[in-house]
This record gives C-alpha cells, sequence and structure tokens, in this order.
C-alpha cells in the first residue's frame, strides 16, 4: 500500500495491478488528493469502514471478490462514496450491474490514465462541464458531420469528418478529432455499422444529432462535448443527395 500525504479529497484505488496504481497515483498526486490503494475486496472494506472516501477507484474482478459486491457494500458503508468501475472484459452485464450499484462510470481497459485524472477532477468541479448524465470511457470510431453552421473554405470535407468517441452516455459523447469543432455548432454522430462485442455502442443513436457545448485543443488535434438532441433535427440532405 502507498499513501500519498496530500491535503484534499480522498481517492482509494482498489486493483491487484501494481503498475497501474502508481500510473493512476501519478496522475492525481499533482491536485491536491490524498491516494491510498490495496489489492482485494477485504482489505477494501476494511478501509472505507476505518474512514470516509470521497471516490473509489474499483475494479471488477478481483482475487477475493467480485467487484459489484465490493460496490454494493461500498454504497451502503458510506452512501456519499463516488465510485468508478473499471474491468479488462467489460460486458453489458457488468455494466448495468455497476450502473444499477450506484456506480459513475465504467471504464475499460487499457485506459490512458490522464483521461481517468479528467474525468475525476471534473466529477468534483466544472471541468469543463460538469455532467448530468453518467458517462462511460471507451473508444468508438464514429464519423462526424456538420450540419450548421457550416462555414466555407475550411479544406475539410465537413460531411466526413472522422473522430473517435472517448466517452460516452445517454445524454452525450466527448469525441477527439483533428477537425475544430466550436460551441454551438449542429453535427451528426454516425458511429457506423453495430458492433455486438462494443458494450457501449448502444448508447450512441445511428445517425446522432447533437450539439457542440465545449470545445478544446489537445494534443494532436481537438476533443469536444456533444449533447445529443431531443427530439433529433431533421436530417439535411447533400448535395450528392446522401443524408
Amino acid at each position: 500500500m502507498v499513501e500519498i500525504a496530500t491535503p484534499g479529497l480522498r481517492l482509494l484505488i482498489v486493483d491487484d495491478d501494481n503498475l497501474l496504481c502508481w500510473a493512476l497515483e501519478q496522475e492525481f498526486a499533482a491536485h491536491g488528493l490524498a491516494i491510498s490503494h490495496c489489492h482485494d475486496g477485504k482489505d477494501a472494506l476494511g478501509r472505507i469502514r476505518a474512514a470516509f472516501y470521497d471516490l473509489v477507484i474499483l475494479d471488477v474482478h478481483l482475487s477475493d471478490a467480485s467487484g459489484i459486491a465490493i460496490l454494493e457494500e461500498t454504497k451502503r458503508l458510506s452512501p456519499g462514496t463516488r465510485v468508478i468501475v473499471m474491468s479488462a472484459a467489460a460486458d453489458t452485464a457488468d455494466i448495468r450491474k455497476a450502473l444499477a450499484a450506484g456506480a459513475e462510470q465504467f471504464i475499460e481497459k487499457p485506459f490512458d490514465p490522464s483521461m481517468i485524472r479528467g474525468h475525476v477532477l471534473g466529477m468534483f468541479r466544472d471541468y469543463p462541464v460538469r455532467r448530468s448524465h453518467p458517462r462511460y470511457i471507451c473508444r468508438i470510431p464514429v464519423r462526424i458531420s456538420l450540419l450548421a453552421p457550416a462555414p466555407p473554405g475550411t479544406g475539410f470535407d465537413i460531411d466526413r469528418l472522422s473522430g473517435i468517441a472517448e466517452e460516452v452516455g445517454a445524454g452525450g459523447v466527448r469525441v477527439a478529432t483533428n477537425y475544430p469543432l466550436a460551441a454551438g455548432q449542429v453535427v451528426r454522430v454516425n458511429s457506423g455499422a453495430a458492433d455486438s462485442a462494443e458494450p457501449f455502442l448502444h448508447l450512441i443513436p445511428s445517425h446522432a444529432t447533437a450539439e457542440v457545448r465545449w470545445t478544446t485543443m489537445s494534443p494532436g488535434g481537438f476533443r469536444a462535448g456533444l449533447s445529443f438532441r431531443t427530439p433529433p433535427v431533421p436530417q439535411e440532405v447533400s448535395p450528392e443527395g446522401t443524408a
């Protein structure tokens, strides 16, 4: 077990992967979080009974217990503790159970620890916009079509912009793309052919229409937060005659 004696929010990481725990500790250490980690469910529950944690990051598959069972007991012992669940073998059943038990997020391994840092800071601060829906970290290729306003002379095919959905939920999606989307633009997000192996794909409606809520520069391109529109706006037809 490693303790980082910094003031502020208390975070517990529960995973038997020492390298992952170390990587997460490095990401959070500079942000005023008091961090500890342990390797099994028994130790985790002992710590949660002994002290309050603002956040627990919990693996689904532990050596001595189901992570879902530990999540349920954590919420019973400490209702104010927020929990993020992670797994290298995510399936729809685990996702549904975790969400029903009160998980804030389900993260599929492997993942970039810096993405987790951004999400955790966003749970306790406005970074960059506080989310009202649970979201799940993923990597789903998507095609983005810019509907309106569509600036001329961009140098991009605005009907077929490529991107990666990095977080998705019932309310919207965060995408990484090379195109500088702007807040207020209306776009269509197409996740392509259904892939039954991708547990989060059903959260992106086919040809979903969304509004860009925020955008920021990132290494190698841009990231943008898209909010799904309800009801969707009427589909427009491109000059080539395809939607």
